[in-house]
């Protein structure tokens, strides 16, 4: 058989499990690694599908064969011939191009600084760059920018040394001259810098991104193509929760952080991750979650906000956000492509199951963007479908109606499918999961949302451009309102949550007739806000 014959007779049988598929696959498996490929694409696909072996994995055999070969997949001579194609493809040996936001740079640079570079053939726009540069000297160089032109390349070369990149020594010297993480993110990413990562043995990778710290779990037989029933699994599904030392927590953080930037992609949950605040969850059959809380003064006002990472024996499939605010859940779900056609809605049914169990939710909400409005890619898969037949509904009378009127469509002709511009009218409004349909809750994450412009208007209102001074008179009004003479004792995290959270309280009506016990429980809620 030729080498495309047998990529495609591979591809074709990833997902059958049983005794036979699996023998035959470690055949194809022998013979197609001593072959060569013609083009980027089938390197591509034959690294992706060796992904999915290796997280879906049928005998020990056949894992040890996978194993083999992504160990040495970066020395492949047919990689290297077509290395240049496969830029951002996440395959190791290949360099990743992307635009990092500040802390996914900062993080690359002190890992990977000699490997960090600015694509600058990429640049936009050169001179945001020759205006900050200056700023990065001390007072005794700073008269040669007035006796000299160089471009902001050459400027660069001259003010670092040899043992770091010119993108190294500029993260190095915002992080040395700018006092929060907040003004070092507002400076880098105004400048919207192109990097190179350049490829290297431990630079981040799909190929080798693994967190094994668990025996594998088999795949013997085919997966259960039905649909799970949600609420059953949702309230008994097995799942097993562990907090993790902040050395594991750096590690997951670290996978997470590597399985965004080998898909382009970056939430601040992972980027922004606190070692402090890191869970491992089980949940059965290889598969893990790892909870990723952000760094306290990164949290929002209302809502707390954790990522997950979607972890199966180990390898990287997927990984969603989460907000929750009371007993509400939003969910913003992600299966990397490599992974999806598996065992997707079962390890989604699970992923709320853990939810349920780390935060008592009752309610689960998804987006208008999760569901495809204004996301080409979720439309055209036809995502809002993939919930609703998962058991997720809309609120919004308008789209019952549009709903109603599809589904006649598919009971009159089952060959129907929504159009495009139908799929988008449906996702315009929230779908919801009530673990106890009888129970609607009321959507309180717009009312998140709307808090922040009010207390704006509340600090503009009192203070003007003296807002730190003000927060500081906030907190103290907001201390004696809850029964205390003055600002309680409190860590730095604790008391950026405290002065976050005044004007909230200094707005809140009829805080005078609340009981001591909720006065006292506000005071515990604010505090842990900064844990």
């Amino acid at each position: 058989m030729s080498t495309t014959s047998l990529l495609v007779k591979l591809e074709k049988h990833r997902n059958q499990h049983d005794s036979v598929s699996a023998e035959d696959k470690l055949t194809t498996l022998l013979a197609i690694s001593r072959c060569r490929f013609d083009n980027s694409d089938e390197i591509e696909r034959f690294h992706n599908v060796l992904l999915f072996m290796r997280a879906y994995p049928n005998n020990q055999k056949l894992l040890d064969q996978v194993e083999d070969i992504l160990g040495s997949f970066a020395q492949r001579s047919d990689l290297k011939r077509f290395r240049e194609e496969l830029v951002s493809s996440g395959i190791a040996g290949c360099p990743i191009d992307y635009r990092f936001f500040y802390p996914m740079a900062d993080w690359l640079a002190r890992n990977w600084g000699q490997s960090l570079q600015i694509d600058w053939p990429e640049i936009d726009d050169a001179d945001k760059l020759m205006e900050i540069i200056p700023t990065m000297t001390t007072y005794s160089e700073a008269s040669q920018f007035d006796d000299f032109e160089f471009t902001a390349k050459e400027w660069l070369n001259r003010l670092k040394n040899d043992r770091e990149s010119e993108a190294t020594f500029l993260l190095n010297r915002i992080a040395r001259l700018y006092r929060t993480s907040f003004e070092r993110e507002a400076l880098h990413d105004k400048l919207d810098l192109p990097y190179r990562l350049e490829s290297s043995a431990s630079a981040p990778s799909m190929t080798t991104a693994r967190y094994l710290k668990k025996d594998v779990s088999f795949v013997t037989s085919n997966i259960e193509k039905r649909r799970p029933d949600l609420r059953k699994v949702i309230q008994s599904h097995p799942v097993k929760i562990r907090s993790v030392s902040k050395r594991e927590g750096r590690q997951l953080i670290d996978l997470a952080r590597t399985a965004m930037i080998t898909h382009e992609r970056d939430i601040d949950a992972f980027s922004q991750g606190s070692t402090d605040d890191v869970r491992l969850v089980d949940c059965g059959d290889g598969l893990q979650f790892a909870c990723i809380g952000t760094l306290p003064e990164r949290c929002y006002l209302l809502p707390a906000v954790y990522g997950f990472l979607n972890l199966k024996n180990g390898v990287p499939i997927g990984y969603f956000q989460v907000s929750v605010i009371f007993d509400m859940a939003e969910i913003s779900y992600n299966t990397f492509v490599t992974f999806r056609g598996a065992d997707a809605a079962h390890n989604y049914a699970r992923a709320l199951a853990m939810t349920h169990r780390l935060f008592d939710i009752r309610t689960f909400v998804l987006d208008n963007y999760q569901l495809g409005y204004g996301n080409k890619e979720g439309l055209l898969s036809g995502v809002w479908w993939f919930y609703y037949k998962l058991g997720f509904r809309p609120r919004d009378a308008k789209i019952k109606k549009l709903v109603r009127t599809e589904l006649q469509k598919m009971k009159n002709n089952s060959s129907h499918r929504s159009s495009l511009s139908t799929l988008n009218k449906l996702a315009e409004n929230y779908m919801f999961l009530e673990l106890e349909p009888g129970k609607t809750s009321e959507n309180v994450f717009p009312l998140s949302w709307n808090i922040a412009p009010a207390l704006s208007r509340y600090l503009a209102d009192r203070f003007s451009s003296e807002r730190e001074k003000g927060l500081n008179k906030c907190a103290l009004e907001a201390s004696q309102r809850l029964g205390l003479r003055k600002v309680p004792k409190l860590s730095a995290d604790e008391r950026f949550a405290w002065n976050g959270w005044a004007p909230l309280v200094l707005n809140l009506t009829g805080i005078e007739r609340w009981s001591s016990d909720n006065k006292r429980k506000l005071v515990k809620l604010i505090k842990a806000k900064a844990g």
